[in-house]
């Protein structure tokens, strides 16, 4: 059989050189042969899914370097989808092999009702003229699509060490993402000039993007604070990243035993929160750190909490010397009269108005990234993820929503409470301080915005979600081997 495969590939590829169009088709062929690859080999390809997630967009950005076409970044990221939709259409396989029936979460039904009430909204033509079905199908897959990742978590077949394999898959890519973000904080002109060399202005025309900098600022009581973006790309979507890398830092920390491993992840506690910082994203580095104090309740781990504040006061003494930050900087900072908070309220006030007077929605699309993509006349930025829902699919698609995300929290909390294995209660307990911090960013930011970081934290809440069912057919595997 796998003869025949590649004797088919190879045929394929041979009638579309003929054809003038071998890249292509050599873009197709390997993009079937990875297909195939997850298929055969699900756990390993979610590992390395996982893997890859902080520096995926780096990697499409040297991809778009490489080969100066959109169209390899375009196939990238359908690729991307794709391969998700062949890890749920495993799981299921898996599942009905089994010829078990699942135990069913109420979280699980809340996102099936949730997916459904996308999926009719798709179909609903909405109140905007100028919006069309592409643009409604192009909302289902900002605002839906990455929720089919909690199902691959849910169903994948885990072993204990590949709970332990997943976590520290993420440790790399996150100390990377933090590395360079400390280099183009310290010499931000060096690697704005760094990234324009690889065309970064041609990569945001060519991606639709609407950065116009590779490296941003904001104007603080004088001072120009540079604004990282690192790896991610932008400096929201490394704050989104850095809601799950914070927690997953502290979740290591409160978990390992140690002396020499609790000092190593303490300093990644300390680079991820500093990271976090350097976005200068409010509403990420303040939820973060209420995700780091419920964390720190939860586990009772005060003395490793205080040694980290400790650490963190250090860097920020160093930081205000090195920046001549002051109390007047810091209070700009956190001045709800600042241009940006003032901006995403008079956005937020916006978007009430326009739930009011359609409490049923627009319809998908009709709001901030596709509806700036289609150039929709009346389309409008909520700076709110829950808002942005209740604008497209009504008061009832925000709050089921918002519902999904508390459920996250109290599922994840009380799966590390009843889970034994100490990298699954490391697991569970990443995605409940992650999962608060996404919660409180949502009101305020859309979220979810970044695909790749987006189906990281729902591939790894439906692991937690089901965590406790994972570990008890490890006992009854246990105890079934002679």
């Amino acid at each position: 059989m796998l003869i025949w495969t590649l004797g088919g590939a190879c045929l394929f590829l041979f009638v579309a050189g003929l054809a003038g169009m071998p890249i292509t088709a050599l873009a197709l062929v390997g993009g079937a042969a990875l297909a195939w690859v997850v298929w055969r080999w699900p756990v390993g390809a979610s590992i390395g899914l996982v893997a890859v997630a902080p520096v995926f967009p780096f990697l499409m950005f040297l991809l778009f370097y490489l080969t100066g076409a959109r169209m390899a970044t375009t196939f990238a990221h359908i690729l991307k989808d794709g391969l998700i939709l062949v890890l749920v259409a495993r799981v299921a396989h898996e599942a009905f092999l089994r010829r078990q029936a699942p135990r069913v979460h109420f979280l699980d039904l809340l996102i099936v009702m949730f997916l459904a009430l996308s999926a009719l909204y798709v179909v609903y033509p909405g109140t905007l003229p100028d919006n069309n079905f592409m643009g409604r199908a192009l909302g289902f897959r900002f605002d839906a699509y990455f929720l089919l990742a909690y199902f691959v978590g849910r169903g994948l077949p885990l072993r204990p060490e590949h709970v332990r394999l997943l976590l520290l898959a993420l440790i790399p890519g996150s100390v990377a993402v933090g590395v360079v973000a400390i280099i183009e904080w310290v010499a931000p002109a060096m690697m704005s000039g760094f990234y324009e060399s690889l065309g970064f202005s041609e990569f945001m025309r060519a991606i639709g993007g609407s950065k116009v900098a590779p490296l941003l600022t904001r104007e603080l009581g004088g001072l120009s604070l540079t604004r990282v973006s690192s790896l991610l790309m932008g400096e929201l979507d490394l704050a989104f990243f850095l809601l799950l890398g914070v927690p997953l830092a502290a979740a290591i920390l409160f978990s390992v035993k140690r002396p020499a491993v609790r000092l190593m992840a303490g300093l990644f506690l300390v680079l991820m929160i500093a990271t976090i910082v350097m976005t200068t994203t409010r509403s990420a580095l303040l939820s973060s750190l209420v995700a780091l104090a419920l964390m720190t309740f939860v586990v009772r781990a005060w003395g490793r909490a205080t040694a980290v504040g400790l650490g963190l006061v250090v860097l920020a003494l160093a930081f205000a010397l090195g920046t001549g930050i002051t109390g007047g900087s810091l209070g700009a900072f956190l001045s709800p009269g600042e241009s940006s908070a003032v901006a995403h309220t008079d956005a937020v006030q916006e978007s009430f108005l326009v739930v009011q007077e359609e409490p049923l929605g627009r319809g998908l699309g009709t709001a901030f990234a596709v509806a700036h993509r289609l150039q929709l006349q009346d389309r409008i930025t909520n700076e709110s993820w829950y808002l942005q829902l209740a604008t497209e699919m009504g008061i009832a698609g925000g709050a089921l929503f918002l519902l999904i995300m508390l459920f996250v929290v109290g599922g994840s909390l009380s799966s590390y409470l009843r889970a034994k294995d100490p990298w699954l209660r490391a697991l569970c307990l990443t995605m409940a301080g992650a999962a608060v911090g996404f919660t409180l960013v949502g009101m305020v930011l859309h979220v979810f915005q970044t695909a790749i970081v987006a189906n990281l934290f729902w591939l790894l809440a439906g692991i937690a979600i089901g965590a406790p069912g994972l570990e008890r057919s490890w006992t009854r595997e246990a105890g079934a081997e002679p």
